[in-house]
């Protein structure tokens, strides 16, 4: 193995690690937020609905593990493999012909 070639296999693992590792020490809680949303309804005076229904409470939706995790790595992977196909080519295809002048 050349020293280029050790060198960008050292950087695509540290990319690798960065791109999985930072995710899990960025936090654990979700995303949560504090707003709450209020629909005013018009009700002219005397009237009464038909049906008095309770306030709806919004469902906090956590993302679960596969979609925080899985898809950086294959995000990353995908990257790593389009730079290994250009350095391959390079250390392959492109040295074998030179063009004469």
């Amino acid at each position: 193995m050349n020293r280029l070639s050790r060198i960008v296999l050292v950087a695509l693992t540290a990319v690798l690690v960065l791109a999985v590792g930072v995710p899990a020490l960025a936090g654990g809680g979700g995303h949560e937020s504090e707003t709450t949303t209020a629909e005013a309804v018009l009700i002219s005076a005397g009237d009464e609905p038909a049906v008095v229904l309770p306030p709806v409470e919004a469902e906090v939706v956590s993302h679960p593990w596969t979609t925080r995790y899985l898809i950086p790595f294959f995000v990353v992977t995908a990257l790593a493999l389009v730079v290994g196909v250009a350095v391959a080519y390079d250390r392959s295809i492109r040295r074998r012909y030179k063009v004469v002048s």
